[in-house]
């Protein structure tokens, strides 16, 4: 969606300021105490733990949505997740730019 939405408004729009940043989400769990990136549907209706992330280009955090549904986590499995999805959201962005070059 960001790469149409970047096309569609570099295809139609003079200021390329338009787009402030690059955005990507990633959707995590916790799953027999392993960390899973991206779930597929039998892994994420029975995670212990659901977490979604949404960061810019510039590594920021725009949303942190997280919920323990079997059993909580800690604080070093959340701090894990982050550091993984900030890594998948990196790559996903960097993929997303080289659509747009």
């Amino acid at each position: 969606g960001c790469v149409a939405l970047f096309l569609a408004i570099r295809n139609h729009h003079d200021d390329q300021r338009a787009i402030k940043s690059f955005i990507a989400a990633v959707s995590m769990g916790i799953k027999d105490n392993k960390i899973l990136l991206d779930l597929n549907y039998d892994e994420d209706s029975t995670a212990d733990t659901d977490l979604n992330i949404v960061m810019n280009d510039k590594d920021e955090l725009i949303e942190i949505q997280g919920t323990a549904e079997e059993a909580p986590f800690s604080k070093n499995e959340l701090s894990d997740m982050l550091e993984m999805g900030s890594s998948a959201i990196a790559e996903i962005i960097k993929k997303q730019k080289a659509c747009i070059e």
